[in-house]
């Protein structure tokens, strides 16, 4: 920023942020931060819950007759039962579940259902 020339007695130059009202200014911080907020937002899983009959389960992957997609149950944890527990071929279950940004879908809660009729 260029001050007074005192010397001189001669009007100084302002810097463009001098120019700028303090509302342009605000503008352009909430500006950023909606585009930040925007790029959080992005990478933000779905989620979801579905209830079908498991086709099959491979390793700790279930997968639906209903739909056909595969849903990864997370490991057992020390002290917690395990979410796998009980599960097999023909069972009707409840999954809520997050797909990830991969496309993975990941398995929070999963129990067995009445099978409706």
């Amino acid at each position: 920023m260029w001050g007074p020339d005192r010397r001189k007695g001669q009007a100084h130059r302002v810097s463009l942020s001098d120019k700028l009202s303090e509302s342009t200014k605000m503008k352009k911080i909430m500006g950023a931060l909606v585009a930040v907020a925007v790029l959080a937002v992005a990478g933000i899983a779905t989620a979801g819950d579905i209830t079908g009959t498991i086709k099959s389960v491979a390793g700790r992957v279930v997968t639906l007759k209903e739909d056909g997609k595969s849903y990864t149950v997370p490991a057992a944890v020390a002290g917690q039962p395990d979410m796998m527990a009980g599960l097999g071929a023909d069972n009707p279950v409840q999954i809520t579940f997050t797909t990830d940004a991969a496309g993975v879908n990941q398995v929070s809660k999963i129990g067995s259902v009445k099978a409706t009729k």
